[in-house]
């Protein structure tokens, strides 16, 4: 990964800021600066109905500054560690677009946002912006957990090398790339998973009308057809890269519930998955495990200016 300037997306309503201990390591590695960044709104500052224009926007002003002297406490925190810093406060809601627009008019390479354990549910909690930025921002996003352990120690790619055409071309491979490079920047040895998800020959046994022409030695030549098919397009996909073959996993099982056996198993502490705009993991399989996985998580897309279109 090429970091030169990572955008810190800045909470003011928890104490706890893994993002930003997140963004000083990277920076650090990378050499890189950060932004501290909040996006601001208040509903009681734009509805008060005694308040004229100019009223209005010295409210504003004067909110801003508050929220602006609130982020430069954290100033020194980066400072010290040699990291070039800066911040940035901007009156505008919702937060994800807030966010893609500092990234559409900066030279921003990685935004770094904060997840949190929702107090009741003991899962991570992520909210609408959370899924926004997931699907529309257009540099990987990484979404930072105050539990996980840092320095990162186990880090896996997912991928799904039989998903490799049209809007998610060249996906398996930034995965791949970006992991390896982390790795190598953080001295430990990169891990990739691939969750087979065969159709097996049982499903089809479930419907009367095709249940007496399959048989059991019929359901074990597919699945071990499928299987080996998986395993060559996955191996084909693998082989620029230098995965040692004792951290190349192919495990069998439906994707989400597979990924989170796989991300527990193996101590993972950040998980590197691909989105596309709109679509992609998110929507599907994310849905059902991202608020469950527990660790980091860094979402990748190969940027397609056709598949930009953040408005719709």
């Amino acid at each position: 990964m090429n970091i030169k300037h990572i955008l810190v997306d800045m909470d003011p309503q928890r104490e706890s800021q893994p993002a930003l201990d997140r963004a000083i390591n990277l920076a650090k590695l990378h050499m890189a600066r950060v932004t501290l960044f909040l996006a601001v709104h208040s509903s009681s500052v734009k509805a008060n109905w005694f308040l004229n224009s100019e009223q209005l926007e010295k409210a504003k002003s004067e909110f801003i500054k508050s929220q602006l002297r609130w982020l430069e406490t954290f100033v020194p925190q980066v400072a010290e560690q040699g990291v070039p810093v800066s911040v940035d406060v901007v009156w505008h809601t919702p937060l994800y677009e807030a966010i893609n627009e500092k990234v559409k008019n900066s030279d921003i390479d990685l935004v770094v946002k904060s997840t949190h354990v929702h107090p009741t549910l003991s899962k991570l909690f992520f909210t609408p912006n959370d899924w926004q930025l997931l699907k529309t921002c257009t540099v990987p996003l990484l979404m930072a957990k105050s539990t996980t352990r840092v320095p990162y120690e186990n880090i896996m790619a997912a991928i799904d090398p039989l998903h490799d055409e049209g809007r998610h071309a060249g996906l398996n491979h930034k995965i791949l790339q970006t992991t390896v490079d982390l790795s190598k920047e953080l001295k430990i040895e990169p891990q990739v998973v691939h969750c087979c998800e065969p159709i097996y020959i049982e499903f089809a046994q479930s419907m009367p009308e095709a249940a007496e022409f399959i048989n059991y030695e019929e359901e074990l030549e597919y699945r071990d057809a499928l299987l080996q098919h998986h395993k060559a397009v996955y191996d084909s996909t693998l082989a620029p890269f230098n995965f040692s073959e004792d951290r190349i996993h192919m495990p069998e099982g439906e994707t989400p519930e597979c990924l989170l056996e796989q991300v527990k198993e193996h101590h993972i502490d950040l998980l590197v998955i691909g989105t596309t705009f709109h679509t992609g993991l998110v929507g599907g399989t994310a849905e059902k495990i991202l608020d469950k996985i527990p660790c980091d998580l860094l979402a990748v897309k190969t940027l397609n200016e056709k598949d930009i279109d953040l408005d719709s």
